[in-house]
């Protein structure tokens, strides 16, 4: 559990930190943090959407690989590839992290690297302090996951209620949710892991 009191945090900013975990670390994070937001609060992410890494596997992609890190094992395959060099331990795509994220609650926007509507989340992705290669920024995607006001998280947790076909109080729903969403996501990644290793 993060260590913050219920409603309590203006934002969280994670920059190519989900993907470094697993995914059941990721899932139980965003339930925390959508407990311990304030209403209103922002959850901005920066990640590399998998599917648009598609065909990005240049010979001159492989060159840049070799290059920055010459100790590294790069495999022939494309996903393979994009696990070794960017040290993954996860996959993502925007519609799975839209799904997972509504579930824990949150509202949940796409955006482009370094673009907010939000003052102290613009330009976070891209700054003018740090030297950018094309190739560290491939496939990257943010997303913004809005922690709803308390009217629209009472308005969820009744829907919720309502697609179950059993009744539930709002707090069962709260910790039953994200054991199907860990079970879902981690059946993506031990497909994911089967793949690469063809």
């Amino acid at each position: 559990p993060l260590p913050w009191e219920n409603e309590s945090v203006d934002a969280y900013y994670l920059e190519h930190v989900i993907d470094k975990v697993s995914s059941e670390k990721v899932c139980g994070f965003f339930f925390e943090a959508c407990r311990s937001l304030k209403p209103g609060g922002m959850l901005r992410l920066a990640f590399r959407d998998v599917l648009s890494l598609a065909g990005t596997v240049t010979p001159a992609f492989r060159r840049y690989m070799k290059n920055k890190y010459p100790d590294t094992f790069i495999p022939s395959n494309e996903v393979g590839a994009i696990l070794a060099f960017y040290r993954q331990k996860s996959l993502w795509t925007v519609d799975l992290l839209t799904e997972i994220l509504k579930s824990a609650g949150f509202e949940v926007e796409v955006l482009d690297p370094g673009v907010s509507e939000h003052t102290h989340l613009q330009s976070l992705e891209r700054r003018s302090d740090r030297d950018e290669h094309p190739f560290d920024l491939l496939g990257t995607v943010c997303m913004e996951a809005k922690k709803p006001a308390y009217r629209t998280q009472v308005r969820q947790a009744e829907q919720r209620q309502t697609f179950c076909c059993q009744p539930f109080t709002t707090s069962s729903a709260f910790y039953a949710q994200p054991v199907k969403v860990v079970k879902t996501v981690h059946a993506l990644v031990i497909n994911m892991k089967a793949f690469t290793a063809q």
